[in-house]
This record gives C-alpha cells, structure tokens and sequence, in this order.
C-alpha cells in the first residue's frame, strides 16, 4: 500500500507541476495559489466572471473548478471522487474538498480524526473562493461515517497485500459492511477475556517436550491482537503458507458451508503479509514474548537474533526440535520393541534387554 500509495501521489504531483507550469507561460496563477490569496485577503475574492470562466475550463478540461487550473483529472482522482459520491455527498460537495486538497488516498491515510472532523466542519462553514455553488456544497455526518470506513479498508487491504486503490474499493460492492463486520469483530476481539496465567506456556525445559509446549505457545498467539489488526499467531504461520494466493485473499467470512474462513481472525492469520511496517512491530512482539519463555532452557540458544526475528529463530527451533524428538521417538520405540522380544536361543526366554546388559 505504501508504494502504490506513493506512485499514485508522484504522479499527481507531476501533473500538478506540468500543469503550473503551463500556467506561468500563460501568465496566469495557478488556482491554489489564488485560491490562498483570497482567502487571506478579501479584496482579491474573484469576481462571478472569474468563478464562470473557471467552471467553463473545468468543463473543457474534464476537470475541477479551481483544483490545480482546472486540469483534467487523473484517473485515480476521478476514481476517488466517485468514492467521496459513493459515500453520501454530491458531486459538488466532493469537488470542494478536492479544492481543499482531498484529493489523495496517501493524504486521507496520513490524516488524523481530528483533522478530518476539523476540515469537515471548516467546508460546511465556509466555501473555497471560487466554488461555483456554494449553496449545494454540505459534508454529511453519513460520508464522515463512511469515510472512516473506507480509510480503514484502505489501511487493511494494505496489511493483506491486496489492491487497495479507489477503484478496487468501487468494485467491491460490499467493502462498507464487510469492514464493519470486521471492526466490530476485531474489537470485541480486543475485549475478550484473555484468561489466566494458566494459559501462558511452561518455560522450555527439554526439547522432548517441544511438541506440547508448541501447542500452548500458538493458543497464547491466537488471543493476542497485534498491530496489523489480526492475531499475532500470523507471525509464526507455517513456512508453507507464507505466500497468499488470490483464491485466498478473496475468499468469504462466514458460517455458511462455501465460506472459506469462520472469522476475521482467521482470516487475518492466513493472509496478512508478512512484510512492511506492521510486521516489523509484531514480530519483535512476538520474539521478545517467546525470549522470555525459553530464557532458562535450551530454547535460548535459538533466540538470540540481534534483528528480534521472532518467525525465523521460531521455525530453526522447531526444526531441531522436531530432529530431537524423532531421534527420542526412535530410541524409545526401538527400547519398547527390545523390551517385548524374548531371543529365542538355548535359553528359552533369555530376553534382548538381559543379552545388551
């Protein structure tokens, strides 16, 4: 999301740049810059003539009265302003809070509630010079709701390693209440009773013990919320699965029979990426939690990754382990075999233990 989010926000700079410089070799200011200065100084409001000739090169241009000289709109900003209609407000509305420099999805992320709250409220009290129609321009508290939501399912589908462009969120019919869905799981996730002490895995005392001790570490994970929204158990998902396939990430959450995954915890385990800032934080989480349990045993050897890489110092661990345990499991089964077979020589029952020692 991050990369994408800043090929989309280059690219609309680009424009933005090749479009004042046009607008010098025209001999006319760009329209934020005029749109600043009357704002600040009520003397340069602009006349109706202005605001008409504004709206008439919009119409040329496939662009917006008074964003950027009324240039046509890149695909990703018309993109983004069939979200902000999509969410409650006309098409008006949504071209003022493009002049207002609403116009990115990599600037609606970075953007803190109060933020948005503050702007909402500003546009609603007073409109940007050169809006046309003033008197149709109003945010509701049904987009602020639901831009809410669609941040975060831009946010998430970021975590998943999934399109999360404006166009994808329009393609997806049912984005709104399927993150609605997941918060209002997430949060009561968050809420849960974790249980007591007794769920927290035994130190590591022996790797025969490994197997046992594996399954209480993974149960303790799957109750805990990281960072990226989703049980910190996706941290140590099997090597196999690291990888997300399409098939996946698209399947259904639910309780019907077809729905691939029971909740959104389960989900979130299976198809957050492995990868970016998210996974950085939740990993060393995970690797300062489990250097703890294994500090006075022969997991320590296995934990001591300058870089807290919990998921590879995991799995070299449960490799050696499980060499361990198949190396016990044979000696054992190899010593009840001895103890339950009689030598049949001169001594009728001279047992295989009695002739080793």
């Amino acid at each position: 999301m991050d990369r994408q989010a800043q090929q989309e926000e280059a690219t609309q700079n680009l424009a933005n740049i090749i479009n004042q410089m046009r607008n010098r070799e025209q001999g006319t200011a760009p329209s934020r810059e005029r749109n600043n200065r009357e704002r600040t100084n009520p003397e340069h409001r602009p006349s109706r003539e202005s605001i008409d000739l504004s709206v008439s090169r919009a119409a040329a241009t496939g662009g917006i009265p008074g964003y950027f000289g009324e240039r046509a709109l890149l695909q990703q900003e018309q993109d983004l302003k069939n979200v902000f209609k999509s969410l409650g407000i006309n098409s008006a509305s949504a071209d003022e809070l493009f002049r207002n420099q609403i116009s990115s999805i990599s600037k609606l992320i970075r953007m803190k509630e109060k933020e948005l709250d503050g702007l909402t409220t500003s546009i609603n009290k007073k409109k940007s010079p050169l809006c046309p129609d003033p008197g149709h321009v109003f945010i509701t508290t049904q987009f602020r709701q639901g831009l809410d939501v669609f941040i975060e399912w831009v946010r998430y589908h970021g975590l998943i390693g999934d399109d999360a462009s404006a166009s994808a969120y329009l393609r997806d019919h049912f984005a709104q209440e399927k993150t609605l869905a997941r918060l209002e799981e997430l949060e009561l996730s968050k809420e849960a009773d974790k249980g007591s002490d007794l769920d927290l895995p035994l130190g590591l005392t022996s790797m025969k013990q490994f197997i046992p001790w594996e399954e209480r570490v993974k149960s303790y994970f799957r109750g805990i919320i990281g960072c990226a929204q989703t049980s910190l158990l996706y941290v140590l998902r099997d090597p196999k699965l690291a990888a997300v396939t399409d098939r996946e990430r698209n399947g259904t959450v639910g309780d019907r029979p077809q729905d691939m995954y029971k909740s959104w915890l389960e989900y979130g385990i299976r198809c957050t990426v492995l990868e970016g800032a998210h996974y950085r934080i939740d990993n060393a989480r995970v690797w300062r939690i489990l250097s703890l349990w294994v500090a006075s045993g022969p997991g320590k050897t296995y934990m001591v990754s300058r870089t807290h890489d919990a998921r590879t110092n995991f799995f070299n661990m449960t490799r050696i382990a499980y060499e361990s345990s198949n190396k016990y499991q044979v000696v054992e089964n190899k010593y009840a075999w001895m103890q339950s077979t009689t030598y049949k020589g001169d001594d009728k029952f001279y047992s295989f233990k009695k002739h080793v020692y």
